[in-house]
């Protein structure tokens, strides 16, 4: 799964807001995997094992530096296009 303008952002998916530290998205990818655990979940157990792995997907993406980094810059710069547009 990537993150970028044309995908899915990685806060949305995890409940963060924009450019959240580290620690936030750990402590989130934390209290949600235990909620969407499989083994756990009281729901449906195949879309409890689609949202982890999407959840996983976005704690790695914002987990690598570098790809958080450049993610948050470019958003930042979206929200000065948008903001001046008004």
């Amino acid at each position: 799964m990537q993150y970028n303008e044309n995908f899915i952002n990685p806060y949305e998916l995890l409940g963060l807001p924009p450019a959240s530290d580290i620690a936030l998205i750990e402590a989130q990818f934390g209290a949600l995997a235990k909620i969407y655990n499989p083994n756990v979940f009281q729901g449906d157990k195949e879309f409890a094992k689609e949202r982890l792995l999407h959840l996983k997907a976005a704690y790695e993406f914002l987990s690598d530096e570098k790809q958080k980094r450049e993610f948050d810059q470019t958003q930042q710069s979206k929200q000065k296009v948008n903001s001046s547009q008004i």
